[in-house]
């Protein structure tokens, strides 16, 4: 956006004036009914048990920073239940978008009361930007000159304002390898575009799945838990933890100082029993050069789950080459694979599926596996 647009931006009355209270829900992956689940916990039990848990503590949220894989599916039905559940909160909430979300479902069906499609608040002594760093159809995420322009413009309409700029993707490394190859493209560019302002106070995002805080030239860099399933810290491979749900309070203070929190795992959304973790070994290449090496992909439980007791499976590993990367996906590129039970056929009806990559790509991905994996 290379101006600013009036209804770009709301501002908000906080109830002290010294402070601007918040709290940031991330990658709720609600998918469109209520009996679906991503890896064996259902995304919208958790999610309530999140909400309970903020409704629960008595404080008084100034607003609601909703930061990107909000729906699983991208389906309508999963932003109105979402819209519904942020109503009964009441909390005024500003939502961006993330890699599992259609961004442009989301205004029709992702709205209410309290929820609202500004991407710019004012609040206190602060001013909250939220960007898009979603691409259609990938994981990995980029923030567009478009809407790099709509930040510096941002910032210089209110220098004297404390800014605190929101995003779907890591800014910074995590220091887990898998996932920090599918953070920003751009990482850098956005860094320096940030260093040429002297108001950003913080910087937070979601798609990362676990809690980091660090603090860099002056600047919080924040990532928050996911209101479900969480990911390893520091894992090399993709791999779940056994955290709990949670989401982020931040107090932000009329000074550009602030204090922030990812409060205890609330009751009823506990994430024991859903550990996963894959450890790849080469087993042989195929002669299709399209085609990478195949993997056994080894899936660690937890002794409290017996979907994963005992099982072994195999998943075909291909490396993206220019001419197929169109239709065929790579492990480097996706947060999971189509897996089966090597006792099962490539074409059973029924495979079992890890949920958490694009779902676009991987129903690309998938019809061409079939095809390319029969092999296996």
């Amino acid at each position: 956006m290379s101006s600013i647009q009036e209804e770009d931006l709301q501002r908000i009355d906080v109830t002290k004036p010294d402070r601007v209270n918040l709290v940031q829900i991330t990658d709720c992956h609600i998918f469109d009914s209520a009996d679906k689940k991503l890896m064996g916990l259902n995304t919208r039990r958790s999610f309530e048990a999140v909400k309970a848990a903020i409704a629960g503590t008595g404080e008084h949220h100034d607003l609601l920073l909703a930061t990107g894989d909000l729906s699983q599916d991208g389906s309508a039905a999963s932003y109105r239940y979402l819209a519904q559940q942020f109503d009964d909160l009441g909390i005024p909430t500003f939502w961006l978008p993330g890699n599992h979300d259609e961004p442009e479902l989301m205004p029709r069906h992702f709205t209410g009361d309290s929820v609202h499609a500004a991407k710019r608040v004012l609040a206190g002594a602060w001013q909250v930007v939220l960007l898009d760093s979603s691409i259609a159809g990938e994981v990995h995420g980029r923030v567009s000159d478009t809407e790099l322009t709509f930040m510096d413009n941002a910032l210089r309409q209110y220098p004297d304002r404390h800014a605190l700029i929101c995003l779907h993707h890591q800014a910074i490394e995590t220091g887990s390898e898998w996932i920090d190859m599918k953070g920003l493209l751009d990482a850098e560019q956005l860094r320096s575009r940030m260093a040429q302002h002297g108001n950003i106070r913080a910087v937070i995002w979601g798609h990362v799945h676990q809690e980091s805080h660090k603090s860099v030239a002056g600047v919080e860099w924040m990532s928050t838990p996911s209101s479900c399933v969480q990911f390893e810290p520091g894992s090399r491979d993709f791999a779940t933890s056994d955290e709990s749900p949670g989401y982020r309070q931040i107090t932000l203070h009329a000074d550009g100082s602030l204090e922030t929190a990812c409060p205890p795992s609330p009751t009823g959304a506990s994430c024991r029993g859903h550990r996963v973790t894959y450890r790849l070994r080469s087993l042989s290449s195929n002669s299709d050069s399209r085609i990478g090496q195949l993997a056994a992909l080894s899936l660690e439980p937890s002794q409290n789950d017996d979907i994963w007791r005992n099982r072994r499976f195999i998943f075909c590993r291909s490396r993206i080459f220019s001419s197929m990367s169109s239709i065929c996906a790579s492990v480097n590129d996706f947060t999971s694979a189509r897996v089966w039970h090597p006792s099962s056929s490539v074409s059973s009806s029924n495979p079992w599926i890890l949920s958490l990559v694009n779902p676009r790509a991987l129903a690309r991905w998938m019809k061409f596996s079939r095809r390319k994996c029969s092999s296996l």
